[in-house]
């Protein structure tokens, strides 16, 4: 996948870097694009709250001598009230460890059958990062429960599954209807680590899949938020379940 290389390319001397090189950038975005990966929208409301939602760069209109970076209508559809043009919102993708963020101008809005489409100003700079994810599996008589919500959902149950510094899988309970979709936003999730003690963070939905063995389905989920020092909670738990796995 694309991402190894860029990996390879860009964290040879850091794990941090600014891309400012334009030609660099048009590279990046344009294997974003191709690669249909999915996106989290933050935008800002009036009051200065943030939001995310999920998208994909549909395609790069090159036409003009800048390029406009052309987004697809947000999900949940209810953040799509909140844009216009003139407004900037953050564009976050996490793929395999490789962290890349940028800053995106709205220029032009379209209607096309009932959707909305975002023509965008190409970015400055672009923020790129290696994390290392390690991920530990959860043993079987170990029981941290999830539940998922959602303003369009009612409440998801599970088992966490295994996780990292980025993210989980969870077991669920039982099915879900309307199926769970990868790329979906869930704004609210739980997960008790403790008597008494839950950790609550946003995510995005990664993967869905089927246990071989039985009929349950789980779903792999990427942090995308998290409440004050929650993810210095979860790095803390990462490492006391590592170590009990070693005994």
């Amino acid at each position: 996948m694309w991402f190894t290389s860029l990996r390879q390319k860009f964290t040879t001397q850091s794990n941090n870097k600014k891309i400012t090189e334009s030609k660099q950038i048009r590279s990046l975005v344009s294997k974003i694009q191709k690669s249909r990966a999915h996106l989290t929208i933050r935008v800002k409301d009036r009051r200065g709250t943030e939001h995310e939602f999920a998208s994909f760069l549909l395609k790069i209109d090159r036409q003009l001598a800048q390029p406009r970076l052309v987004f697809d209508e947000l999900f949940p559809l209810v953040g799509n009230r909140l844009l216009k043009v003139g407004d900037n919102f953050n564009v976050h993708l996490d793929s395999n460890g490789i962290v890349i963020e940028f800053a995106a101008r709205i220029l032009r809005v379209e209607h096309e059958q009932e959707s909305a489409l975002y023509y965008c100003t190409l970015p400055e700079h672009v923020s790129h990062q290696q994390r290392k994810a390690y991920r530990v599996k959860i043993q079987n008589k170990l029981d941290f429960p999830v539940m998922l919500m959602s303003d369009n959902r009612s409440a998801i149950k599970g088992n966490l599954g295994d996780l990292s510094h980025t993210g989980m899988r969870v077991d669920l309970y039982q099915s879900v209807n309307p199926p769970l979709q990868q790329g979906e936003i869930i704004q609210n999730c739980y997960v008790a680590i403790a008597k008494g003690k839950s950790l609550r963070f946003s995510a995005q939905i990664k993967h869905v899949g089927n246990h071989r063995s039985e009929e349950r389905k789980y779903i792999g989920l990427h942090f995308t938020k998290f409440e004050k020092n929650g993810g210095q909670a979860i790095s803390k738990l990462v490492l006391a379940l590592q170590s009990k796995g070693k005994k």
